[in-house]
C-alpha cells in the first residue's frame, strides 16, 4: 500500500471514531432525557368529591397562549399549547361546573395564557407555573378572570421523567385551583344575592347590582337600599332628638321646678329621662306637701275675709289640692292668668271647702321678684290698671288685686314700660 492508501485509510478511521462519539452523545442525552414526555391526563386534578352548584353556561376552550418552547435539545421540557388546552378540558369537563365544555362551541369563551414556565434545583426538581384565565361571553364583556400561581417538584424519579413529572405536578395545581376559584368566585346571583343580604349594607346591595343589575333580585336589592338610606336618616333625626332632650333635661332637673319636669314629659315622652322626672316631681309634692300645703290650708281655714288671705303664686300651684285665691294659674309669656273660683273652709261649715267672693281684694304673694320690675298691670276686658305691690326684704313680691279685677291678666314691666317675659312653671 503506498502512502496515499494509507492517509486515507487514517481519515476514514477518524470519521468513523468522531461519528461513533456523536452517536454515543445522543444516547447519554437520550438517556439523559429518558425520552420521556409531558402527558395531559396526568396533569388533571381528581375532580372534588364535594357537590357542586351547576354554571348554567356552556364553555368553549380557546387555544392557550404564552406556552413557551425548550429552549435546547435535551433541556428541560415545557408544556406545550396543545398540552395544557387537553388538560383544561378534561379538567373542566370532570368538575361538572358547566353545562358543556368543548375546543370548538360554547356561550362563555375561556382564554388561558400561560404567564410564565420556570424550573429549579436538580434534586429535588421544581416547576412553577403561572397562568391568567379570562372567561367573557359572546360580545366579548370579561364575565370573570383570575390568575393562579403555583408548583410541583420531584425527587424521586430519575433523568427526565423527574422534570417531566414536576412541570405535571405544577399544572395539576393550577387547573386544581382555577376549578376552586370558579366554585367559590364564579358571579353567581342567587349565592352574592345570599351574601349581600346576610352582610346587609348598602355597599354589599351596590356590588350585588354592579354584577347582576338584571337578575330578579335587583330590585329588592334596590328597595333595601332605599329602606337603609331612611333608617339612616331616621337614626341621625332620633339621635339629635335625643341630644336635645338630654340638654333640656339637664335644665329642668336643675331648676327643682314642677312645671319645667311636667313640661319635659309632656314634650319628651319617649325619653329614657321620664321616669327619673317623674320621680322628681313626686319628690318636689312631697316637700311642698310637708312645707307649703299645711300653711295654706291652715290659712283658707281661718279666713273669713280673703283679703286677709297670703296665697304663694309660683311653680306649684297647679298641683295644689285645694282651691284658693289664684289657685289656676298659667305663665303666658310676659303675663300670668289669674282665674277659676275662689274656695275656703268656713268654721260654720266644718272641714268642708265653700266657695267664697273676696270682699275687698286678694293678696297674692310671688316667692322671687321678677329681675328689674318696676310696675305690675292687670289687664281686663273694660281696660287696663296699675296694681300696687310691694317686696320684702326677701326678695318677695306681693300683689294686691282689687276684687272688681278678677278674673285678670297681670303683666310685670321695666321702667321703660317694657314686658318682663317671666319664667315658665
Amino acid at each position: 500500500m503506498n502512502a496515499q492508501g494509507r492517509t486515507d485509510v487514517k481519515l476514514n478511521s477518524l470519521r468513523l471514531s468522531q461519528v461513533r462519539l456523536l452517536t454515543l452523545a445522543a444516547a447519554i442525552a437520550l438517556t439523559a432525557c429518558g425520552c420521556a414526555s409531558i402527558t395531559p391526563a396526568r396533569m388533571v386534578p381528581k375532580p372534588s368529591t364535594t357537590p357542586v352548584t351547576k354554571i348554567n353556561a356552556s364553555v368553549r376552550v380557546m387555544d392557550v397562549a404564552g406556552a413557551k418552547k425548550s429552549a435546547c435539545f435535551g433541556c428541560a421540557p415545557m408544556i406545550k399549547s396543545e398540552q395544557f388546552k387537553k388538560a383544561l378540558l378534561l379538567a373542566l369537563r370532570n368538575s361538572s361546573l358547566f353545562d358543556e365544555v368543548s375546543g370548538d362551541n360554547g356561550d362563555v369563551a375561556l382564554q388561558a395564557t400561560i404567564q410564565s414556565e420556570e424550573q429549579a434545583g436538580f434534586l429535588p426538581t421544581t416547576a412553577k407555573l403561572v397562568v391568567t384565565y379570562r372567561f367573557s361571553d359572546r360580545i366579548g364583556k370579561v364575565i370573570w378572570t383570575a390568575s393562579y400561581s403555583s408548583e410541583g417538584s420531584s425527587g424521586n424519579l430519575g433523568g427526565a421523567a423527574r422534570t417531566v413529572h414536576a412541570h405535571e405536578g405544577s399544572a395539576r395545581e393550577n387547573l386544581k385551583a382555577l376549578i376552586q376559584g370558579i366554585q367559590t368566585q364564579w358571579p353567581n346571583a342567587q349565592r352574592d344575592w345570599e351574601q349581600a343580604k346576610s352582610a346587609n349594607n348598602e355597599a354589599g346591595y351596590r356590588n350585588f347590582l354592579t354584577a347582576h343589575g338584571g337578575s330578579e333580585q335587583a330590585t329588592e336589592a334596590q328597595s333595601r337600599i332605599d329602606a337603609l338610606r331612611r333608617a339612616q336618616a331616621e337614626a341621625q333625626v332620633q339621635a339629635q332628638a335625643q341630644a336635645q332632650a338630654e340638654k333640656e333635661w339637664i335644665s329642668a332637673s336643675h331648676a327643682h321646678s314642677v312645671g319645667e319636669l311636667e313640661r319635659f314629659v309632656q314634650h319628651y315622652p319617649a325619653s329614657a329621662r321620664v321616669n327619673e322626672a317623674r320621680q322628681q316631681i313626686e319628690s318636689l309634692l312631697e316637700e311642698r306637701e310637708r312645707t307649703v300645703m299645711p300653711q295654706l290650708r291652715s290659712a283658707v281655714a281661718n279666713a273669713r275675709e280673703l283679703a286677709a288671705l297670703r296665697y304663694q303664686v309660683g311653680d306649684f300651684a297647679s298641683n295644689i289640692t285645694i282651691e284658693a285665691p289664684g289657685s289656676v294659674l298659667r305663665y303666658e309669656g310676659a303675663r300670668i292668668v289669674v282665674a277659676g273660683k275662689v274656695y275656703a273652709r268656713l268654721p260654720s261649715h266644718g272641714d268642708v271647702l265653700q266657695p267664697v267672693d273676696p270682699k275687698t281684694f286678694l293678696i297674692l304673694a310671688m316667692g322671687v321678684t321678677p329681675v328689674d320690675f318696676e310696675e305690675v298691670v292687670a289687664h281686663t276686658a273694660g281696660g287696663s290698671t296699675s296694681l300696687g305691690h310691694v317686696s320684702d326684704a326677701v326678695g318677695a313680691l306681693t300683689i294686691i288685686v282689687p276684687r272688681e279685677l278678677l278674673p285678670c291678666e297681670l303683666e310685670f314691666r321695666n321702667s321703660a314700660r317694657g314686658r318682663i317675659l317671666l319664667k315658665k312653671r
